[in-house]
């Protein structure tokens, strides 16, 4: 059915070769290939309440973003077609033959700085054009960015969580814990600034190949940010749905197991941000790096440091937009005068 569907709008064979992606919490992901040997995505919906106008939705809003973008500049996958299988969704896009999670595995060391820089322009460019078209993604993640072949040029997906601001229903468990802003797990406001807290986790995990803020619970998430990035301004808490369930009064609530409370009035300070990002180069680069190069490089590291610890303000209110970022010297100007 679905082959049929694919020959009548290439008008020649095209045949589905495998399944990329099986276990996605929204939809199943397909590889396919046409006469020409070139590849394509299908990516099929699973099926959900009203999932014809939530198919239809994801559909327009896609090609609303990338409408009027050269193909050169669009930095989220291109969706070519959707159409309807059997009561599914299904929408044919570019093919990209790896992840971002995929190649952390694969090269089995941190991004060099210089390569960092070149990814994370093209990621701040993918989710400035989110915010230009009123759009939050709401669950940017390293799996959630193909890559080619060469690792150089990158493309954000998984819009299956996306929705327009005005749409947008942000609760404590929208997106992937890990990546997770404060503001989601507390019930404060939240809007764009949620994109930009995981694009600069994502960004910190190509400089070291780990996750800043690893674990499984919204709790334990939220203690370490804590820890890493200082005390959440009191304004926040007081307006926040969810503070009773982390904290009782100013004291944080930690959850150990599934009874125990651990009430911690100071928070104990680290330098994970900062030491990791110097402590990984230094493992995974300095030994092939001559005295200026190693210079060079820890001048962008210092100002790759500083663009994240304003990506990663506890305050949503606080926290750089995107449009700043994309304007941050590290992003958009040659290091050469940072």
């Amino acid at each position: 059915m679905l082959q049929t569907k694919l020959y009548s709008f290439f008008r020649q064979k095209c045949t589905v070769t495998d399944v990329i992606r099986h276990d996605g919490r929204f939809s199943k992901i397909y590889r396919c290939k046409d006469s020409r040997k070139q590849d394509y995505a299908i990516k099929t919906l699973k099926k959900q309440f009203d999932g014809y106008n939530v198919g239809l939705r994801k559909q327009n809003m896609m090609m609303e973003l990338q409408n009027g973008v050269p193909e050169n500049n669009l930095n989220c996958v291109r969706l070519i077609t959707g159409f309807v299988v059997s009561g599914l969704w299904c929408y044919l896009m570019e093919y990209y033959p790896m992840n971002l999670q995929q190649a952390f595995v694969e090269n089995k060391r941190s991004f060099h700085i210089d390569h960092v820089q070149i990814l994370s322009r093209q990621l701040v460019s993918a989710v400035t054009i989110l915010r230009n078209n009123n759009i939050i993604h709401s669950d940017i993640k390293p799996s959630h960015i193909l890559l080619n072949s060469s690792q150089t040029r990158l493309k954000l997906c998984g819009f299956d969580q996306a929705t327009y601001l005005q749409h947008s229903n942000l609760l404590p468990n929208t997106g992937t814990v890990n990546y997770r802003a404060p503001e989601l797990i507390l019930g404060y406001p939240a809007g764009y600034g949620i994109d930009v807290w995981s694009t600069a986790l994502v960004m910190y995990e190509m400089a070291t190949s780990r996750k800043l803020f690893p674990g499984f619970y919204n709790n334990n998430i939220l203690y370490q940010q804590l820890c890493s990035l200082g005390a959440i301004p009191m304004e926040m808490l007081m307006e926040s749905k969810f503070r009773n369930a982390h904290f009782k009064g100013t004291a944080f609530m930690k959850i150990i197991g599934s009874k125990e409370r651990i009430l911690i009035n100071e928070i104990e300070f680290n330098e994970r941000l900062n030491g990791t990002l110097f402590q990984v180069y230094t493992a995974d680069w300095g030994k092939e790096r001559d005295v200026a190069n190693k210079r060079e490089d820890k001048k962008k590291l210092r100002a790759f440091l500083e663009l994240l610890q304003n990506m990663l303000v506890m305050h949503p209110r606080c926290r750089i937009p995107i449009e700043f970022v994309f304007a941050n010297p590290f992003i958009y100007e040659s290091l050469d005068d940072c």
